[in-house]
């Protein structure tokens, strides 16, 4: 079994969803893949184990995570749709805005990786700096060397 990480940085536009981000600038991604041989293969479907979680993270503090930059979002686009059109219609969209986007920053930003995500296709987790994609590597790979001086 090999965890193989592939790191990559994506220049961002003036203005970007997700993450959100106002102004230009990179946003790193780190695409992490699992690579099984035949025999680890029939182990995991013998055992049914795709859909065991390898990361274990606290679901209300992800959607806690993924609600913040939602909100903003939804208050946006509700303060736009108010004043091209009425409060009513307004309110509507700017709870159905971050109900959506709620989903999508949740599936972005959650911390629980499933070992399905891994086998089929891969996960990406996205970063503002290089700093934090170096953490998120170490958490999901941590090395057994010790740095310190000989």
């Amino acid at each position: 079994m090999q965890l193989l990480l592939d790191r990559e940085q994506i220049s961002s536009a003036l203005f970007s969803l997700v993450p959100l981000r106002i102004g230009s600038g990179v946003t790193f991604v780190l695409h992490a893949t699992l690579e099984l041989d035949a025999e680890e293969q029939a182990l995991i479907q013998k055992f049914n184990f795709t859909k065991s979680p390898l990361v274990v993270s606290d679901p209300i503090e992800d959607l806690l995570k993924s609600f913040r930059p939602a909100l903003f979002v939804g208050i946006v686009a509700f303060l736009f749709i108010w004043i091209v059109a009425s409060f009513g219609k307004a309110l509507g969209v700017g709870l159905l805005v971050v109900f959506v986007m709620t989903i999508v920053y949740f599936k972005t930003l959650r911390e629980q990786i499933i070992v399905s995500e891994l086998l089929s296709g891969g996960r990406k987790f996205r970063c503002d700096s290089i700093v934090a994609l170096i953490h998120k590597e170490a958490y999901l790979c941590p090395s057994p060397l010790k740095l310190g001086h000989s």
